[in-house]
């Protein structure tokens, strides 16, 4: 099945953005598929791709430790946009599916033929991780609270 603009514009990396914009990052996006149990980036390795989650779900594991499970609908991988480093965790398959993959360097293109949507795009990739590194402190808080006891 084809992915159309519209199913792009449902991740948040894509708001604000227009259906033009959307079409045209399109025109760079890769399928993956993963089986269940299937290790779709591993921790220390190089990748440069942004991956949202058409249906299945993964799981985020850093040193051992599952740190978040995504489904459809959400995306991983927004850190190296950022700061284009080696992966931080294991990606892993939990239910088999496909995401759709975007290369940070296909995202860059857009600096020189549409600056304002290349801006909109790392300030949502920048809010995306903030959201995260605010649900990774409440963890780690309640983790630190629980330990005072």
């Amino acid at each position: 099945m084809p992915v159309d603009w519209e199913q792009l514009q449902d991740y948040s990396l894509f708001g604000g953005l227009s259906k033009e914009t959307i079409t045209t990052i399109l025109s760079f996006i890769r399928k993956i598929e993963f089986k269940e149990n299937e290790v779709i980036f591993a921790a220390g390795s190089d990748g440069d791709e942004i991956c949202f989650i058409l249906e299945g779900e993964v799981k985020i594991v850093c040193d051992g430790i599952k740190v978040a499970h995504l489904s459809e609908g959400e995306q991983f991988g927004e850190m190296h946009l950022i700061d284009i480093m080696p992966h931080s965790a294991d990606v892993i398959g939990v239910r088999p599916g496909s995401c759709l993959a975007l290369s940070s360097r296909d995202i860059y293109k857009l600096r020189y033929t549409d600056k304002s949507s290349f801006m909109i795009l790392l300030m949502n990739c920048s809010r995306d991780i903030s959201r995260r590194l605010r649900v990774m402190n409440g963890k780690y808080v309640a983790m630190m609270k629980e330990q005072r006891k």
